[in-house]
């Protein structure tokens, strides 16, 4: 859902990493989603903000930015997110 919704920000988004969080005995499973993605600031906030608005359950925990020269218009971020789902019974 992550890559569906990058694609209709205009963004160019690579593979996700996923991994298990570490394992609570409470009702809740976390997974850690590291997204790298290239693309121009505005298309990266529109991303970021549909995210969180079309996953409830998906939190942002960090975004690292970086620019390869001062005057380029595209940026490569890595997102990293965490998705809680509910333990099954």
């Amino acid at each position: 859902k992550l890559i569906e919704i990058a694609d209709k920000s205009g963004l160019e988004a690579k593979e996700a990493q996923y991994k298990l969080a570490a394992n609570n005995p409470g009702k809740l499973i976390s997974y850690q989603i590291t997204l790298p993605i290239k693309g121009k600031y505005p298309d990266v906030l529109k991303f970021v903000f549909s995210s969180l608005n079309q996953l409830h359950n998906l939190s942002l925990d960090s975004v690292q930015l970086q620019r390869q020269k001062v005057g380029e218009g595209i940026l490569d971020a890595t997102l990293i997110f965490t998705l809680y789902l509910r333990r099954e019974q």
